[in-house]
């Protein structure tokens, strides 16, 4: 008698750090607090010098982000908002006060949001303002500069009482520096970086995989610039990885669908194959890694 087993794991997605996932969406306009002050009444504005962080916001709903709640946040110049911080005095490497984006992973940061972090400065046309009610609040920052460069870079952050996120893109223009988009929670295992753009020769440290492009020029700044949205479902809500298979943007949740789907325990070298690229399905796009898994067992013959 002849028995063959088969076994197949076939197109697992996963985003490239646990806990986090963006949908997409462009024609998103920015509700523009600068342009628009006049339909939001009781919009505040914010006098923050080059590095350094907002006086404190109230929040008009409780926020809860990766297992806590917030009522109230932090707006960094180079682009982040960040929760917990309270009214103290804030040291320069707790926040985005470092205007070179590393891999959070070497960060002390914690509980914070990175719609666009880079180095940015205000000027006399430049704005940083809030406004929360009831359904929605609204963290935006608006014609702001790249440091040492005239150029103009508009986005926002919205929180939903539901406890989701919006980030929300207008113009930008940034050619001497690096870009990171995420977020992070209570430290380096709660980390997800959308997009790292990590140009050579830019900013204090370079990774191995650094480019020479500049932001202006990646696939990124396309996909954002003039109306794109990265929508946070799940992020910042504690995907439960206490078993893999919870998720598929679970640490070992490759490992553990071979071991559920084959009782296979030992991946193979060989038999792995991974890439990255850009995924789209409908409106939906995410930065992922794509990991194709065939694997056949032995052949016997009685």
């Amino acid at each position: 008698m002849q028995k063959r087993v088969l076994c197949y794991a076939v197109a697992c997605l996963f985003s490239l750090d646990a806990l986090g996932q963006y949908i997409y969406e462009g024609s998103q306009d920015l509700y523009q607090l600068q342009k628009n002050a006049g339909n939001f009444e009781g919009e505040l504005a914010y006098e923050v010098g080059d590095d350094q962080l907002s006086t404190t916001i109230n929040i008009p709903f409780n926020f809860t982000f990766y297992g806590q709640t917030f009522n109230s946040a932090r707006m960094a110049t180079n682009g982040c908002v960040h929760f917990g911080l309270g009214t103290g005095n804030i040291n320069y490497n707790n926040y985005c006060g470092d205007y070179t984006p590393d891999e959070l992973s070497t960060k002390a940061y914690t509980y914070t949001m990175l719609p666009f972090w880079t180095d940015l400065i205000r000027d006399n046309d430049s704005r940083m303002k809030s406004y929360g009610d009831s359904s929605k609040m609204i963290f935006g920052w608006y014609d702001m500069r790249e440091f040492n460069r005239d150029s103009d870079n508009s986005f926002e952050v919205i929180l939903w009482p539901n406890n989701t996120f919006e980030y929300r893109y207008d113009e930008l223009d940034i050619i001497n520096h690096d870009v990171m988009i995420g977020e992070i929670g209570s430290g380096s295992s709660q980390i997800y970086q959308y997009y790292y753009h990590d140009e050579c020769n830019v900013g204090t440290t370079n990774s191995s995989s650094c480019v020479n492009t500049d932001w202006n020029n990646t696939s990124a700044n396309t996909l954002l610039e003039g109306g794109g949205s990265l929508y946070g479902v799940g992020t910042g809500n504690g995907v439960d990885c206490s078993n893999p298979l919870n998720d598929s943007s679970c640490s070992g949740y490759a490992d553990a669908l071979l071991t559920q789907q084959c009782n296979i325990t030992d991946l193979y070298s060989q038999s792995v194959q991974t890439t990255g690229r850009l995924m789209t399905m409908h409106s939906v796009q995410t930065i992922h890694s794509t990991v194709l898994f065939v694997l056949a067992t032995d052949r016997k013959n009685r």
